[in-house]
């Protein structure tokens, strides 16, 4: 019995441990995402849901998200095409999440494929601290929050790895294996910042004298482009897509044409390399890339030549391209492929030293020594991904939470408008709201408008508040802040806000604003029965229960510093406060007691027109702490308070100082 299962062990591939071990932590996830979400699926973002909006108007023979306008929201050209088959199914919720796993297993079958091209998976033991590291390292770098991502992150991170396999595989076996070719192709179509890739790639195999391959890609990626830019041409659109232009300072500029604007944006971004941690783990990869270059042909230039160059070439080329004209964060989605892609180049390029510290594991009687080096050697490595890479960690473990979020806050504004208001309405979250809604949406935030667009470049006259009249639209959902498109000519009406930590949205509460196209009756209407049906906890509150109005004089003095934000005696606040100065005031600093873990904005209002907003930020500390917030003078006669994130806040001793050295109160 011992005997056959140590046979089966010794005959267990790589590629089967990872997928085993890829499934289980699957599983997990989407288990944690159901029972936080009390049964109910979704994605902890609201851009999967643009991609699913899209996705529906391809379906029906258009190109954006409400019928008849074309737009461009989407940083992916293939992936809103690979979604629309399902589109008006009950399956098409879960689509981006069935790709998403494919996508996430051919990957886990190209890193198997990498280890074995680098002669690190000929034993058992080597298979086992293989795919230990490369778990570690796929845990450390969010890889299996993407998959849940219900975007094409997992796709891209595929199309890579296959061009650094395939490059790996000319490398050691003297030819390109085929799907190198699909592997440039598609790294392009999947995310366009995949065009470093793809061409280093083409580069890479015409230093290899893989001549047809890379003509054939060459040559397929240009005919796919250039339908691509035809097709958005025909449309009236332009060729990159507003995501893409809205997000990189590096892409605006040149959809602008504008080249001092890009080397303005690329020299930002590499100044990021010293101020930002993803970006100095990447320029990190990239230095330890070269030196494992630089060191491996010294060693072995006789016997290789130039040849063992062209991975390390390509993979300093990517990691470099990301770090002048890449993107971070928004759930750490952006840099995984990059993370993931050379953290596998480097176990390549190191591959003689992964040898040597595995080899030192299978000796621990006969040479202690090298038993303790090798020991210390894979030791020091999963130490270093997982210090490196803490935040990511935690961003998986927090993905069924930041679902949740996502549930509870578009969710349940999308359930508002589609089964109790029925009407055109305004956000600055596109995606839900506009999945499976037939009324029309206006994207202030620019994504999923043209319009919108235009407004924000100066290429067009019209207003936010033209858009507005023009489409019939009278009512706004948006965070509450200038910034996120609010008008000051709206008028609050509810607010809603999250029952759970805020993880993914940007903002715990948002806003229900009339406009003044909007009516009355119809929205208290809508108000009034949604009230009924939020969700358990979720706090949902209409003016002018919720616009609660205080005198400057009238708020509570301060309390000793450090006292506990819910002590006895503290009043807590869940929605803004309007606090009435009692005069119009040109003033330059407010000081308050606020709590010292959670951020607490302060908007200055004229009348009804937002003129200044400061806000006190976290100190890191429990508790009530005074601050003083400092701004150029202005007038104002009201300060509307608002809690950052907490679903709670507490707000204490507020004092305004004059221009003229008065205090008020």
């Amino acid at each position: 019995m011992i005997a056959a299962i140590a046979g089966w062990a010794e005959r267990l591939s790589l590629r089967t441990m990872l997928r085993a071990a890829g499934a289980a932590i699957c599983a997990a996830l989407l288990a944690g995402i159901l029972l936080t979400g009390h049964g109910a699926f979704a994605y902890p973002l609201d851009d999967s849901y643009i991609a699913l909006a899209l996705s529906e108007s391809i379906r029906e023979g258009g190109y954006g998200i409400n019928p008849g306008e074309f737009a461009s929201p989407s940083s992916s050209i293939l992936f809103p095409f690979l979604l629309a088959p399902t589109a008006g199914t009950p399956l098409h919720l879960y689509t981006p999440l069935f790709i998403d796993l494919i996508g996430g297993a051919v990957a886990l079958a190209l890193l198997a494929r990498i280890a074995d091209l680098a002669g690190l998976t000929a034993t058992l033991l080597e298979r086992l601290v293989m795919a230990g590291l490369i778990l570690v390292s796929l845990l450390w770098t969010n890889f299996f929050g993407i998959v849940f991502g219900g975007l094409e992150h997992p796709l891209h991170l595929a199309a890579t790895l296959a061009i650094l396999a395939g490059l790996i595989e000319a490398t050691v076996r003297g030819s390109a294996p085929w799907w190198v070719v699909p592997g440039i192709v598609l790294a392009t179509l999947f995310r366009f910042e995949g065009i470093a890739a793809s061409l280093a790639g083409i580069v890479a195999l015409a230093c290899l004298r893989e001549w047809r391959k890379a003509l054939l890609a060459a040559a397929i990626l240009a005919a796919c482009l250039a339908a691509y830019a035809a097709g958005m041409a025909a449309l009236g659109l332009p060729l990159l897509p507003n995501s893409v232009v809205l997000k990189s300072g590096v892409a605006g500029a040149a959809a602008r044409f504008d080249l001092a604007g890009m080397v303005a944006a690329v020299e930002q971004k590499l100044v990021e390399v010293s101020t930002l941690p993803p970006a100095r783990i990447v320029g990190a990869l990239a230095i330890a890339v070269a030196f494992g270059a630089a060191v491996g042909a010294i060693a072995t230039w006789r016997r290789s030549g130039w040849r063992q160059l062209v991975v390390p070439l390509f993979l300093l080329a990517i990691l470099v391209a990301h770090l002048a004209a890449g993107s971070y964060g928004w759930i750490d989605r952006y840099e995984v492929y990059i993370l993931v892609t050379g953290i596998a180049g480097l176990a390549y390029v190191d591959r003689g030293f992964l040898r040597l510290a595995i080899a030192g594991l299978s000796l621990p009687i006969r040479h202690p020594l090298r038993f303790a080096g090798g020991a210390a050697a894979i030791a020091i490595l999963c130490g270093a991904v997982i210090h490196y890479g803490g935040h990511y960690f935690r961003t998986t473990l927090n993905t069924p939470a930041g679902a949740y979020n996502i549930y509870e806050q578009q969710g349940q504004m999308s359930r508002f408008v589609r089964d109790f208001y029925r009407a055109p309405v305004a956000v600055n979250d596109l995606g839900y709201v506009a999945w499976r809604n037939p009324n029309y949406v206006l994207d202030i935030a620019g994504l999923g408008s043209q319009e919108v667009r235009a407004i924000q470049s100066g290429a067009s006259r019209e207003t936010i508040d033209d858009l507005l009249r023009r489409h019939e639209i009278g009512l706004a959902m948006v965070y509450d802040d200038p910034d996120f498109g609010r008008q000051p000519a709206w008028t609050p009406v509810a607010y809603l806000r999250l029952g759970t930590p805020r993880v993914t949205p940007y903002r715990s509460t948002v806003t229900f604003y009339r406009t003044p196209y909007g009516s009355p009756e119809k929205i208290a209407e809508a108000l009034a029965a949604f009230a009924g049906a939020v969700l358990p906890g979720e706090i949902f509150e209409r003016w002018p229960e919720c616009g609660e109005s205080i005198a400057l004089a009238e708020l509570p003095r301060g309390v000793p510093e450090g006292s506990a934000s819910d002590a006895p005696g503290v009043r807590q606040f869940r929605c803004p406060l309007t606090v009435r100065l009692g005069e119009r005031l040109t003033a330059d600093a407010i000081t308050a007691q606020v709590d010292g873990q959670d951020t607490t904005w302060f908007r200055l209002y004229d009348g009804n027109s937002q003129v200044g907003q400061v806000k006190a930020v976290p100190v890191k500390r429990p508790g009530l702490w005074t601050v003083t917030l400092t701004f150029p003078p202005v007038a104002f006669d009201t300060i509307r308070v608002e809690g950052g994130y907490d679903d709670r806040y507490a707000i204490r001793g507020l004092t305004v100082r004059a221009s003229d050295g008065r205090t008020l109160p």
